[in-house]
């Protein structure tokens, strides 16, 4: 667009003109490129692993570290770096070095194995019972081979249960004293059991009843009469006759030949010949209990209701009944997953034992699942 100049007057006044774009004539104005946002790395191998994988390397690595302390605990030839692991390892866990090993080995191959229904399911609360049972197996050796005060020494020395039982043994005893440690020992160690085996108090009681029977009747036996005195005119063990004297044993006089020995009966008595009657006649006959059916069928259906609220879905493909107890056969069923269509795992059906007790109102039911 042309522009028309004045006089030039005494300001000298300028106009601005905007400046033109380079580049053709025809071409538009360029519009600013928008900001590119910023690209982060992407995520690791390990993190875009599922956690299936995760669970199967850690098990691995547990047990190779488990099998390489293993053998360098029984290897004569050590190298310096393995000796100085060893002797660390050593003073921290003392004597449970030993089981240090297995532990890991085992732990190892239970993630590994962890699917087969045999083995007992690994949950978090079972690893936690494993690692409070291993504590206490070294608070325990420390406690009842180290005294109190030469407690650090022997675990610098590499003996008992090392620093980390020592440190328990340490503290346990200073706060609570000797009898208040064992005791709470002994309160860890029923903790620690029953978190382990998932296992209630009352069947940890159970088992260790007959225990303490036997252990009762031996002390018993321990602390009963001695042995017998030895028969009279027989010489002791030490070469001394006893002094006391043989009591007199009355005579017994043979029966006279050819006369049988009646029974002595009083004058005046009857002699009643007594017969023991049948069973059948002392028994009366019992009826049989009477099946409400729809009432059982009543209990399928909720256990399978019960069942699939918790994500356990089966189906009561039989059914016992008897007079006292009525067994129902399930069978599990499957379920959707990430990697496809899987069956339910009968240790998951078991562990809502009490879960499907209290849905049926039974003071205690029973699973028994097939080897």
């Amino acid at each position: 667009m042309p522009i028309s100049r004045g006089k030039p007057s005494r300001s000298r006044s300028k106009t601005v003109l905007p400046a033109k774009a380079k580049g053709k004539p025809g071409s538009r104005r360029a519009s600013p490129r928008k900001q590119e946002p910023t690209r982060f790395a992407g995520p690791s191998w390990w993190t875009r692993l599922p956690a299936e994988r995760k669970l199967d390397a850690l098990g691995i690595l547990l047990s190779v570290i488990g099998a390489l302390i293993l053998f360098s605990l029984f290897t004569v030839n050590r190298s310096p770096v393995i000796g100085k692991l060893i002797g660390f390892l050593a003073q921290i866990f003392g004597w449970g070095l030993y089981l240090l090993p297995i532990a890991l080995v085992v732990f190892g191959l239970w993630l590994v194995f962890r699917r087969i229904e045999k083995l007992p399911p690994l949950t978090l609360e079972r690893g936690v019972g494993s690692l409070l049972l291993f504590l206490w197996l070294l608070t325990a050796l420390h406690a009842s081979t180290v005294s109190l005060e030469f407690s650090l020494q022997a675990a610098d020395d590499g003996f008992g249960g090392g620093h980390l039982g020592s440190f328990f043994h340490r503290n346990l005893w200073k706060l609570l004293g000797a009898g208040g440690g064992v005791v709470t020992l002994l309160a860890w160690f029923i903790i620690a059991v029953t978190m382990t085996f998932d296992i209630s108090v009352r069947d940890l009681a159970g088992f260790f009843a007959p225990l303490f029977a036997r252990l009762r009747t031996w002390i018993t036996r321990r602390a009963g009469p001695g042995a017998a005195a030895p028969a009279p005119g027989e010489s002791a063990a030490n070469g001394f006759i006893p002094l006391t004297p043989p009591q007199a044993q009355p005579a017994i006089k043979p029966a006279q030949p050819g006369v049988p020995s009646m029974p002595a009966t009083r004058p005046g008595e009857t002699v009643i010949h007594w017969q023991l009657p049948a069973v059948t006649d002392i028994l009366d006959e019992g009826a049989a209990p009477s099946i409400n059916e729809d009432f059982i069928q009543k209990r399928a259906r909720l256990i399978e209701e019960t069942l699939a609220s918790f994500s356990a879905p089966a189906q009561v493909v039989e059914i016992s009944r008897g007079p006292t107890i009525t067994q129902f056969g399930v069978e599990p069923l499957f379920v959707e997953t990430r990697n496809g269509r899987t069956r339910v795992r009968v240790s998951k059906i078991a562990s809502l034992a009490d879960d499907l007790a209290l849905a049926l109102s039974a003071q205690r039911i029973r699973i028994q699942a097939p080897v």
